[in-house]
């Protein structure tokens, strides 16, 4: 019964740590297209700097719809079994992360 637990937990945790990884590398970095694959030569160019700007807005804000906010609307039933405290770390992460977000784009 602890191993199935366990297991469970585990489950979760990499599921968040996975959610996180992928906001990170495209969200909290000042320029998330350079993180795509073959997109990393284009940096310094005039045309990767334009296409930066464009693909950072909509990744940003897609990210945060359906990563983000999508996740908390309707979340998967790994999610459902979340505790309160587990639940209530999660809001404040994502607070943290969507704040994060406001003050990039205002920057920008």
């Amino acid at each position: 019964m602890i191993i199935k637990h366990s297991r469970i937990e585990l489950r979760k945790v990499i599921v968040i740590v996975q959610v996180l990884v992928s906001i990170q590398s495209l969200i909290l970095v000042s320029e998330p297209y350079f993180n795509e694959p073959g997109y990393e030569r284009s940096r310094g160019t005039s045309s990767g700097t334009a296409s930066s700007r464009e693909y950072d807005a909509n990744i940003r804000q897609a990210t945060t719809k359906w990563a983000m906010l999508e996740m908390l609307r309707n979340p998967p039933p790994c999610f459902r079994q979340v505790s309160p405290a587990e639940c209530l770390l999660l809001i404040v992460l994502m607070t943290v992360i969507l704040n994060s977000c406001i003050v990039m784009q205002l920057s920008s």
